[in-house]
C-alpha cells in the first residue's frame, strides 16, 4: 500500500526522514565496507586473488538474491530490509570481535559478504522507498532521498579517510555494524510511516521463489537488475 504523506497524517515516524537518514547510512556503510574490505584483504592476500573472490561472492549473491526474492515474495521488502541491514550489522559485528585472533580469515568472509549482500541491501532499500510513496508524492521527495544518498558517501568517504589516519583497518568493521544498525531502524521507521508492509491472509499458501519470480514481473526485474549490478561491481573492482 502506498501513501500520500502530504494529505495523510504521519501517526508514526516521518517517513521522508526516515528514508533519507536510511540514505545517508546505507551509502555511508557502503563505501566504508568496500573501503575495509579491499584494505582488510590485500593486507593478508596478494591481488591476484581478487577474481577468484569476486567469483565466490557472485555464486553468493545469487544464493542471496535468490533468498531475498523469495522472503519478499512471502513478507514484502518493507519487513525484509530492516531485517536484512540487521542481519549484515551483526556479522560485521561478529567480524570485529573475531578480527584480533582469525584477521585473515575474517578478512575473506567479510570481502565476500560486501560483494555478495551489497547490492541486495541498496535493493531491498528502495523497494521500500518505491512501496511506500504513491507516485505524485515520490516525484517530490525522491531528490531529498538521493541527496541523502549523495551526504552519504561524502560521509562515508570521509570517515574512511579519517579512520585511516587514527585507527586500525579491522575497527572500521564495528563503523559498518553501527552503521548498518542505523539503516535496520530507519528503513523498518520507513515502512512504519508509510504503513507499506503488507503480508499474504494467515491462510494464503506462500509462493517459492522460483513461482514469485515467474508470477512477478518486480520480481524478476529486481533479480537481474541485484544480479546486473554485482557483475558491474565486480569487474569495476
Amino acid at each position: 500500500m502506498t501513501i500520500d504523506v502530504e494529505k495523510t497524517p504521519t501517526r508514526g515516524p516521518n517517513p521522508v526522514l526516515a528514508a533519507t537518514i536510511a540514505a545517508v547510512a546505507m551509502v555511508a556503510q557502503h563505501v566504508i565496507g568496500k573501503a575495509t574490505r579491499d584494505a582488510l584483504f590485500l593486507s593478508h592476500f596478494p591481488a591476484s586473488r581478487l577474481p577468484l573472490v569476486l567469483i565466490v561472492g557472485s555464486v553468493v549473491s545469487a544464493v542471496v538474491v535468490y533468498g531475498t526474492t523469495r522472503l519478499v515474495g512471502r513478507f514484502g521488502p518493507a519487513r525484509v530490509a530492516p531485517f536484512a541491514f540487521a542481519a549484515h550489522g551483526l556479522l560485521a559485528l561478529v567480524e570485529w570481535a573475531l578480527s584480533s585472533r582469525f584477521e585473515a580469515p575474517v578478512a575473506l568472509v567479510f570481502y565476500v559478504q560486501t560483494v555478495a549482500i551489497g547490492p541486495p541491501l541498496v535493493s531491498a532499500f528502495w523497494s521500500v522507498v518505491s512501496e511506500g510513496f504513491d507516485p505524485h508524492t515520490a516525484k517530490k521527495v525522491i531528490g531529498r532521498i538521493g541527496a541523502g544518498a549523495a551526504l552519504g558517501g561524502i560521509v562515508g568517504g570521509a570517515i574512511a579517510l579519517g579512520a585511516s589516519k587514527v585507527t586500525t583497518v579491522p575497527t572500521m568493521l564495528g563503523v559498518v555494524a553501527r552503521l548498518s544498525g542505523v539503516c535496520a531502524w530507519a528503513t523498518s521507521a520507513l515502512a512504519r510511516g508509510t504503513s507499506s508492509a503488507t503480508s499474504p491472509s494467515p491462510g494464503a499458501p506462500s509462493p517459492s521463489g522460483l513461482t514469485a519470480l515467474r508470477r512477478t514481473p518486480y520480481l524478476r526485474l529486481l533479480a537481474l537488475m541485484v544480479l546486473l549490478g554485482a557483475s558491474t561491481q565486480g569487474l569495476l573492482d
